[in-house]
């Protein structure tokens, strides 16, 4: 099988008693084992920008070499070791709402995030990543896929990644993988349908992407969109979090 990237979101709601001991034990406890175990290439931790009520206030990102990789790190021991402290500590205090994976499509990067090191922490310049989940009506997702492998990619991409501030565009799309052996903090207690479609823009801070928002080259790339899909794309996922600390091999 080709390596293919492929992300994990993990997405959880903790009580709100138990939101800064839990923030604690992820950073200092939880990441820094979980990036031991062969397999996970980088596990990013971000938080809400703004407050919002649809969307969890921490996110979890895990990057693995391909798909194979996220069923495979749960043969190690590490990973069960992990696991039974999550489950004996937070299993009644936390529940998560989000743990899709998505491969990658295209990425289109202005220069390399990686600040190089195994830890990115709050003393660095933290970038700012915004999510666009869509959903499309009927046969719109191949007719959209076709649109931007060809237009998007040749034409608007490359005139988004000369805004300043703006890092990096990817592209990806939801896949499958196994659930079976997974914890019960981690699965999933209310079944939602995930955004097929994903793109995750990376920027120097938020002001980068408020400028991104109003620039001409945005609009100039909605109206190619609306032309192209009269009845536009329903946006399930648009929201902003910022980096807290990314962990690396």
């Amino acid at each position: 099988m080709e390596n293919i990237p492929v992300i994990r979101i993990l997405a959880q709601r903790i009580q709100p008693d138990y939101e800064e001991r839990f923030l604690n034990w992820a950073l200092e406890a939880y990441c820094p084992l979980q990036i031991t175990i062969p397999g996970n290439e980088e596990i990013d931790l971000y938080q809400l920008v703004r407050e919002n009520p649809q969307y969890t206030k921490g996110l979890y990102i895990y990057h693995y070499a391909n798909r194979r990789t996220p069923v495979e790190i749960r043969s190690d021991q590490r990973w069960k070791d992990i696991t039974k402290d999550i489950e004996t500590t937070w299993a009644s205090r936390a529940e998560t709402v989000w743990f899709p994976a998505y491969e990658q499509i295209a990425s289109f990067k202005k220069e390399s995030t990686n600040p190089g090191g195994n830890s990115v922490s709050e003393g660095k310049k933290l970038p700012v990543i915004h999510l666009e989940g869509y959903t499309f009506l009927n046969s719109e997702q191949e007719r959209y896929d076709a649109w931007f492998d060809k237009s998007g990619q040749e034409a608007f991409i490359p005139l988004l990644m000369r805004l300043p501030g703006l890092r990096e565009y990817t592209r990806y799309k939801l896949i499958d993988v196994d659930p079976t052996g997974l914890t019960a903090i981690q699965r999933i207690k209310r079944p939602i349908e995930y955004p097929p479609r994903l793109s995750i823009l990376t920027f120097d801070n938020i002001k980068a992407f408020e400028n991104y928002e109003k620039s001409l080259e945005l609009e100039a790339f909605k109206r190619a969109l609306e032309a192209y899909f009269p009845f536009g794309l329903n946006y399930q996922w648009y929201v902003q979090y910022r980096l807290i600390r990314s962990y690396r091999k």
